[in-house]
């Protein structure tokens, strides 16, 4: 599903908004992410970003929960870039 969700996006040049509680997934589709914790943004950034330099701890306790599958994707997302 994520697969041809970043397709679509991609071939049809959309602007989507995707709420997930999944911070892989999040990671893994997004060029932004916005962390809300009750109703609030915390911080907004590119995926890197918000995994590399949380701006406090609440957003670093919440990405940092799936940290292999986070760190793979930063890393693939990465290396698609480079081509």
């Amino acid at each position: 599903m994520r697969t041809e969700l970043k397709r679509l996006q991609r071939e049809l040049n959309l602007t989507t908004i995707y709420v997930t509680h999944d911070q892989s997934e999040a990671l893994a589709l997004s060029h932004e992410i916005a962390v809300m914790s009750d109703g609030f943004i915390k911080q907004v950034g590119t995926p890197r970003q918000i995994y590399e330099t949380p701006n406090s701890q609440f957003v670093a306790d919440f990405v940092a929960r799936p940290i292999s599958s986070a760190a793979r994707s930063l890393r693939s997302r990465a290396a698609d870039a480079a081509w």
